[in-house]
């Protein structure tokens, strides 16, 4: 399972929770920096990064509740963007 976020703080704080299946996944939020959105234009932009968060075991085929939180320090944002689950 991979997610991705956005977060600008100057180092690692807080954290993000996946829940699902039973199973629990942490993971410390880590910054994430800018990139270019326009060269030309110096338009600089968040940038949202695909991290892993673990791996999941479904015990069978169908539908799941997938519960994400996050949770950083006091005064920081953190963007989240998607959840990506690969068959392994």
């Amino acid at each position: 399972m991979d997610a991705s976020y956005s977060f600008q703080g100057a180092k690692a704080t807080g954290n993000m929770e996946v829940s699902v299946a039973g199973t629990n996944l942490d993971h410390d939020v880590q910054p994430t920096g800018k990139t270019v959105g326009e060269p030309n234009s110096d338009w600089v932009i968040d940038s949202f990064n695909s991290v892993p968060v673990g791996r999941v075991n479904f015990p069978e085929a169908g539908f799941y509740d997938i519960k994400v939180e996050v949770s950083p320090k006091r005064g920081n944002n953190v963007k989240f963007q998607w959840l990506w689950l690969e068959k392994a």
